[in-house]
């Protein structure tokens, strides 16, 4: 089974790389795209997409030119897409769910602790590729943060998460080997069980010596 998807996945990587080929300006609009959508669609994995665009203009324009290319059009096309879906979910629904918790307290300190994070948080917190950043995108939008503000900071994080998640793509040298993707894709997965069982290692010891206390 995994020896099929190996040799599927390599197929079609190898029918992409004669499109892309054939269709230069086609693929440039396709490695902008993807991330945009990843803003749009959250269970979309960004390290794939990275890995993706990557791969695509480095069978354009050469492994390692084309695989800063990729890199650089990943990190366009995640920005373009943060900010869009921030706007308008604000200009949709923002102002009226602000309208409505104004009595309910609880909802409005949630909203008030966002609104009064430095930029330096915001920056950190959203360039980290193992935190679920559009959700949080939608919760900014509907606070009335700066757009402003939120573009810099939009800018800023998605060139450190796209540029840490395309080193793993240039150490793994997807221009000369896409299938690398996958491997990608499992260190990163890896990573993330590695941070969740040590979370939870940490949370269980804290249950422990609560109980202990009490």
């Amino acid at each position: 089974m995994n020896l099929f998807l190996s040799f599927s996945f390599e197929n079609f990587l190898e029918f992409f790389k004669n499109f892309a080929n054939d269709n230069k300006i086609l693929i440039i609009l396709i490695t902008i795209f993807l991330p945009f959508l990843e803003a749009l669609v959250p269970m979309l994995p960004l390290i794939g997409i990275v890995g993706f665009n990557m791969a695509s203009c480095g069978s354009v324009y050469g492994s390692t030119f084309g695989a800063i290319i990729g890199l650089i059009l990943s990190i366009v096309g995640s920005a373009l897409g943060m900010f869009f879906v921030f706007i308008v979910i604000r200009d949709l629904i923002g102002k009226r769910f602000r309208d409505k918790i104004k009595d309910k307290e609880k909802v409005l300190k949630a909203v008030e602790w966002i609104e009064n994070r430095s930029n330096t948080f915001m920056i950190l917190f959203l360039s980290n590729p193992y935190v679920p950043t559009s959700i949080f995108n939608y919760a900014m939008a509907l606070t009335g943060y700066s757009t402003k503000k939120y573009l810099v900071i939009v800018i800023i994080s998605r060139i450190i998460c796209v540029s840490l998640l395309g080193a793993l793509g240039l150490i793994f040298n997807v221009g000369d080997n896409p299938l690398a993707i996958l491997w990608i894709c499992l260190i990163y997965v890896a990573i993330y069980i590695i941070i969740w069982l040590i979370k939870k290692y940490i949370k269980i010891k804290k249950e422990k010596e609560n109980e202990k206390n009490n």
